[in-house]
């Protein structure tokens, strides 16, 4: 992978496509598969490169062969993902199995660690010359709180996604990345932006909205056929994603200086929040939240079973709709906020899982106090770890979510050794 990169650049969709194109055009030992793979890698790599280079020579501007493989490899995996996915790909994979209880002392020690989060970031702070506690001025006071508010406001939304999406889809996997809902805002953003030649703040929120939306239904247009199987949606996800990325790349190589505060707005940073952006945030997702409440009991049926909740008298098509409209509004709100946080959405609904969240209440719930917490304490990391250098709460958080998860699979592999 180094060597390639070094070589070429990142081309890592190729890495993806090929075995999974392998599998799905039968191979079935590991030997067909490696095989197969380094073949179908090699010849996508080359039409790629090809159409790349076609491409450069009629429109005088260069198309990186990363770009052009996203293209060219994802609409093959997805039409292959539709056409020739088998019938095991229809089972549900299983929700995180936990047998802890959700009592009440729980409940108190992850309600105690938001506040806590909230009050770290704000009063335990590298000033350059060590850390300390301290009461902010004035001047600090006016730039940590939009942080903190937005922080806290973010991780509430995108728990919130995570969990809806991972409930209705009855996909442990489903989140607003890998599903491309957050790659959908985070495009039509950007391509807006460049186009008019300046950030266009006051559209933003509706902008997203609408790349959002729209993501959403080509995946589930697409889905439709395998009824909405895990394995294929994810696919799906992953080469939408892709190829939504591989024009946001291009489309970023074309700007202005312009670009600059984009790529930082893409990182997910709150370094030029604002007090009446975190407010409306905010109250945004105290909004979401109730909502999502409101409708637990109708994500609770759809989660059980599509029938079982048709014959309880629920109008499932609505009901989905409106749901995942209102993971569509949480990833657009966030994302034409402070950027692309979109893994609190897989981690923060794991985690309550496995607290013992069972219930779906109790798991919006436990998942909006935990993305919360994670953010703000990501964000307060990212200001003071290499003060006065700052690192994006994003990928931070992103960081500690891979962390996380990783102690998870070795976890599970020392207790089945």
């Amino acid at each position: 992978m180094s060597a390639t990169i070094t070589a070429v650049g990142i081309i890592s969709f190729i890495g993806l496509v090929s075995p999974n194109i392998a599998r799905l055009l039968g191979a079935r030992s590991a030997r067909d598969e490696l095989y197969y793979s380094a073949l179908l890698g090699a010849l996508l790599l080359l039409i790629a490169d090809s159409i790349a280079r076609i491409a450069s020579d009629i429109s005088v501007d260069i198309i990186p062969s990363g770009t052009a493989a996203a293209v060219v490899g994802a609409p093959l995996l997805i039409y292959l993902a539709i056409r020739r996915s088998k019938a095991e790909d229809y089972m549900p994979l299983r929700q995180p199995v936990s047998n802890a209880v959700l009592n009440r002392q729980k409940w108190l020690m992850i309600i105690a660690v938001a506040v806590f989060s909230v009050l770290v970031a704000m009063f335990l702070n590298n000033d350059g010359l060590g850390w300390g506690w301290n009461i902010p001025s004035s001047f600090a006071l006016e730039t940590r709180l939009p942080r903190i508010g937005i922080a806290f406001a973010a991780g509430i939304c995108m728990a919130i996604a995570g969990t809806l999406l991972q409930r209705l889809i009855n996909n442990p996997l489903a989140s607003p990345d890998l599903l491309g809902v957050s790659a959908g805002a985070t495009a039509a953003v950007v391509i807006s932006s460049v186009m008019a030649g300046k950030p266009l703040l006051l559209l933003s929120p509706f902008i997203a909205l609408g790349g959002s939306l729209t993501m959403l239904a080509i995946l589930l247009l697409l889905s439709r056929k395998k009824q909405f199987s895990a394995a294929t949606i994810i696919l799906l996800g992953i080469s939408l994603t892709a190829m939504v990325e591989a024009l946001v790349q291009f489309v970023l190589a074309k700007g202005t200086q312009d670009v600059y505060s984009i790529l930082g707005w893409l990182a997910g940073s709150t370094y030029s929040a604002q007090g009446q952006e975190a407010g409306l945030l905010l109250i945004a997702s105290v909004v979401i939240l109730g909502f999502s409440l409101l409708s637990s009991r109708s994500l609770t049926l759809l989660n059980l079973d599509r029938e079982i909740a048709a014959a309880r008298g629920l109008n499932v098509q609505l009901s989905s709709n409106l749901l995942l409209l209102l993971v569509a509004l949480s990833c657009a709100m966030v994302t034409a906020t402070l950027g692309p946080i979109a893994f609190i959405g897989l981690l923060a609904p794991h985690m309550a899982m496995l607290m013992g969240a069972h219930k779906v209440k109790s798991q919006l719930l436990l998942s909006a106090l935990l993305g919360a917490a994670i953010l703000v304490l990501a964000d307060w990391l990212g200001r003071n770890m290499l003060y006065p250098s700052q690192v994006a709460a994003g990928t931070l958080a992103a960081a500690l979510g891979g962390g996380y998860f990783v102690l998870l699979l070795l976890r599970s592999k020392l207790r089945a050794s």
